[in-house]
């Protein structure tokens, strides 16, 4: 376990509040959580609704950067160029912990990679709780997944299916 007091989180993820789904709102939570525990933290997201603004800042502190989405047609494949120019921003190269909330999806492949240039711990909370089955998939898991879930400072499971995806990765 990673035991910091007071840490500049930066928390990496698909869609964040507004948008809604059951992944929204454990990330919502989370970052809620660790704000009411005294962390600095910078969500990383995409533009998704698009009326959102690209920074804002709630009245707790937390900072949300939302990036506009391309080149793909679902939401947690949709890599975000402006993300990935965010890398060197003192937001991201600073943080203490790198904390992603997906696993096959672009902000946890960026957290993943940035954890290993900035020497940064990354905190991995995969989902597969959509798990299309295709050679995309495939590839990635044997090129990249594996590696990012084994080289995560720390993994947090949500549900026993994550669990068992897991041990059959082992």
């Amino acid at each position: 376990h990673l035991h910091v007091k007071k840490a500049r989180i930066a928390l990496l993820c698909h869609k964040f509040w507004p948008a809604v789904s059951g992944l929204c709102t454990y990330t919502g939570r989370l970052a809620e959580y660790l704000v009411e525990r005294g962390h600095d933290v910078h969500v990383f997201t995409s533009r998704i609704p698009a009326d959102q603004p690209a920074v804002s800042r709630t009245g707790s502190g937390m900072t949300i950067r939302r990036y506009t989405p391309r080149l793909a047609n679902h939401p947690p494949f949709q890599f975000m160029p402006g993300m990935g120019a965010a890398s060197l921003s003192p937001a991201l190269r600073t943080a203490d912990i790198l904390h992603s909330v997906g696993y096959y999806f672009f902000p946890a492949v960026l957290a993943h990679l940035l954890s290993g240039l900035y020497r940064t711990p990354h905190v991995c909370t995969p989902s597969f709780g959509y798990t299309p089955e295709s050679w995309q998939r495939d590839w990635f898991d044997r090129l990249m997944g594996r590696r990012l879930l084994r080289r995560a400072s720390h993994v947090i499971v949500q549900s026993d299916h994550e669990l068992e995806v897991l041990r059959q990765y082992r």
